[in-house]
């Protein structure tokens, strides 16, 4: 008996091992030809790895309704989806996917005069890119579309409908350039430029028709981001958290700027109200704001924070809650401070080996 034990061991051992030895010779052999393959330029070429997101995106406009795109917005060659806030309540949604090389074209039509912000990103499958901002500025004398929020060395169209044609315009890009009359032009028309360090600048354009009359100044603000730039952390919240109504309690908020950009916060209390934007602040100091709720609920107190170039941070939140009936909540905590105590010893008595675990 005993022997026919060992020689199943012994046929076991040998079954296993011959196992290893084959799949060791299969995993040489995947190895020698992964080696091989790695040295194939095409392999090094389709190897997966996680490329960058989309480039910020640039739009213009010729005619005020119809919007162009153009793409690559992406330097690895994804596709590329394009997301639009027009400003006035409606957005076009997640729309694509567009190849490297095409023009996305979009149209939209504003109801009345006014001015619209408008609010651009792209996506691809490595993530977002960062949001770029235009604006629509329509009145009884000028139409005017232009890059509110952009980015260095990337070039912008600024589209310029006035009233009257064959007229000349000048425009003062705010950066130095040289400033002359240009034209004279039928409307609208299309102009570019570019900036090549980060800032806040005054665009002014003025006009003169045929006869020489000259317009005065209108005046526009182009910020500029470097494309480096960093939102700011997402802000940490400290504050009281069991509140009673119509109480006044303090709030503080506290966030770190990668770039060390002076930072703003927006406090939002949950119930409808906001602190809107306060001061700017250095990266890491606290910000303090004061709120009172009327309502007995629970809330969220919500904060987000931006630097000077208007990059803005997620969400911090802090959950407060106002009950309903604190002072029998009060009551009731009190008695249990008060009984437990009782109900340990009591306990102990009638099972003495609660005292051995617990000691």
């Amino acid at each position: 008996m005993k022997k026919i034990v060992a020689l199943g061991i012994m046929s076991l051992f040998l079954m296993t091992s011959f196992a290893l030895c084959i799949n060791a010779m299969s995993n040489a052999y995947e190895l020698k030809e992964m080696v091989t393959s790695d040295q194939d330029e095409t392999y090094l070429i389709t190897k997966s790895t996680r490329g960058s997101p989309p480039l910020p995106p640039v739009m213009w406009t010729e005619d005020f309704n119809t919007f162009y795109i153009p793409t690559p917005q992406n330097p690895d060659g994804d596709d590329v989806f394009y997301l639009i806030d027009w400003g006035d309540g409606t957005s076009s949604g997640w729309i694509g996917p567009y190849e490297p090389g095409e023009t996305a074209f979009i149209s939209h039509v504003w109801e009345d005069v006014g001015t619209y912000e408008i609010k651009v990103k792209a996506k691809d499958q490595d993530g977002e890119s960062k949001c770029t901002t235009f604006s629509s500025i329509f009145t009884s004398e000028t139409k005017f579309f232009g890059v509110k929020i952009g980015y260095m060395y990337i070039t912008y169209k600024f589209t310029i409908s006035w009233k009257d044609s064959n007229c000349y315009i000048m425009i003062d890009w705010g950066d130095g350039s040289p400033i002359e009359w240009l034209g004279p032009y039928n409307q609208p028309m299309l102009f570019s430029h570019k900036w090549s360090k980060s800032g806040i600048y005054v665009l002014k354009l003025r006009f003169k028709d045929i006869y020489g009359n000259i317009s005065d100044w209108l005046y526009y603000t182009v910020k500029i981001l470097n494309l480096d730039n960093n939102a700011p952390d997402k802000p940490i919240v400290n504050g009281p958290t069991g509140l009673k109504t119509r109480t006044q309690y303090n709030f503080t908020a506290n966030a770190i700027d990668p770039d060390g950009d002076n930072i703003s916060y927006f406090f939002d209390w949950g119930d409808g109200t906001n602190s809107g934007w306060t001061e700017f602040v250095p990266s890491g100091i606290s910000v303090n704001r004061s709120h009172s709720w009327l309502i007995k609920r629970c809330y969220t107190v919500s904060v987000k924070a931006k630097d000077t170039y208007g990059a803005e941070s997620s969400w911090g939140t802090l959950k407060v809650r106002v009950p309903k009936y604190q002072k029998n909540c009060q009551i009731i905590q009190q008695s249990i401070n008060l009984l437990f105590p009782q109900i340990w010893r009591a306990l102990v008595n009638h099972f003495p080996f609660l005292k051995q675990l617990f000691y």
